[in-house]
């Protein structure tokens, strides 16, 4: 978190003989000459419940061993940078491995039951660990961490957060039949800019909203009515200046959203909400974020993850989490 930039986050619990557990999260910016989707295997005995972790190279297809006897493991994180990798043991005990020097390992240990999301606020050296239930990583509280040293700094109750573009500061929405509203909370001075402060007015009073997607100080958000969701908009806020943008119609199907890294782009994922569980379907469509027109509609094989990386800002790739087969996308030639 973040989806951790920072977006908010979810990970699958490791289930079966193996599970790819995905979640890009944004904020560093030292370029690496490829892109690595990291999964976790469980070892192939009866006698243990211990997890390699195995990268592949998005530029080369290369499938390697990365991490041998990593641990009963619950998920994994990483950075769109990939400078760091969020290891995640049983009851929230999270090993953070320098991916520059895997040698250097730090652990936090947390009396949590989960993690649902992960911050990585490198600008001002801090890290935000969202806590969670033990059943589904439903949201309790927040940690703040100092990144270098990883002492605690403070607790607080900040649920759907998203930062700021310099990082300093941390938003806060929710929602309801009268509008959305946001709070601003300021990490050096520790103190509240605003509270509840009303941005958006919503005209039903049968309206879900969520935040989908965050990025550099811009949020991405879709609301539906709850009737059949078959009202369904689109908009993005950008707090640091006061922009917020008026809502967008999209497509009824229900939708995950990101954005891609360098803001410009809307990517829209269609889930097919019947199925148990829950799959992607392989149906994309992209927007510009600026003025929300539809771009392109893209077809892809189902039960893939939308990965978005910091190094390669006009790019996305959907990589299917059943053969391990990806696609790379120009989203700048999709204009053309």
């Amino acid at each position: 978190m973040n989806k951790k930039k920072h977006l908010i986050c979810k990970f699958d619990l490791i289930i079966d003989y193996f599970t790819i557990v995905t979640v890009v999260l944004f904020s560093l910016t030292d370029v690496f000459a490829q892109p690595y989707y990291y999964y976790t295997v469980k070892q192939d005995t009866a006698l243990t419940r211990i997890h390699d972790i195995h990268r592949i190279d998005l530029s080369t297809r290369n499938d390697e061993l990365f991490i041998k006897d990593a641990g009963r493991l619950s998920g994994v994180f990483w950075n769109s940078s990939q400078t760091r990798l969020y290891v995640i043991q049983r009851f929230a005990t999270i090993d953070i491995y320098n991916l520059e020097d895997t040698r250097e390992v730090y652990r936090i240990k947390n009396d949590a039951k989960s993690v649902a999301n992960i911050h990585d606020a490198h600008r001002i050296n801090k890290l935000l660990i969202d806590y969670g239930t033990a059943d589904d990583e439903s949201y309790e509280y927040t940690v703040i961490y100092n990144r270098t040293t990883y002492e605690s700094l403070d607790t607080i109750d900040f649920r759907n957060l998203f930062l700021s573009y310099d990082e300093n500061i941390i938003y806060r929405n929710s929602g309801s039949k009268e509008g959305v509203f946001f709070s601003a909370f300021n990490l050096n001075k520790n103190t509240f800019l605003y509270e509840n402060q009303k941005i958006i007015n919503l005209k039903s009073d049968r309206i879900y909203f969520g935040l989908d997607y965050s990025n550099k100080g811009r949020a991405l958000f879709l609301k539906a009515d709850s009737a059949q969701f078959n009202q369904q908009y689109m908009f993005i806020c950008h707090p640091d200046s006061g922009l917020f943008l008026n809502p967008t119609p999209v497509p009824s199907e229900m939708f995950s959203a990101h954005l891609s890294a360098n803001n410009d782009f809307i990517i829209l994922q269609k889930i097919d909400w019947m199925s148990n569980p829950q799959i992607h379907t392989g149906e994309i469509h992209i927007y510009n974020a600026i003025t929300g027109v539809k771009i392109s509609i893209l077809s892809f094989p189902p039960s893939g993850e939308v990965l978005i990386f910091d190094n390669f800002p006009n790019m996305f790739y959907y990589f299917n989490r059943v053969d391990h087969r990806f696609t790379s996308i120009d989203l700048t030639t999709l204009e053309n």
